[in-house]
């Protein structure tokens, strides 16, 4: 799907992250300021609907009720 959509994989999650109103801070971990200036393409990133449908699709997360879902 990056592939197509012509962006790196890290690039593709870090703008998925910044879509979710429940994600406050992405952590991204850069130890160089290159790195740091890559990851910032995320920001300008905009995933369009189908995008983000098909990223649920394909990461639907745990489901079920909080905390009790989240519990390992």
């Amino acid at each position: 799907m990056c592939s197509e959509l012509g962006e790196k994989p890290a690039h593709v999650a870090l703008a998925w992250l910044l879509t979710n109103p429940f994600v406050t801070a992405p952590i991204i971990g850069p130890r160089t300021v290159n790195q740091l200036i890559d990851k910032l393409r995320a920001v300008e990133l905009k995933l369009d609907e189908a995008t983000l449908k098909e990223l649920v699709r394909i990461f639907p997360g745990p489901g079920g009720a909080a905390p009790a879902v989240y519990a390992w």
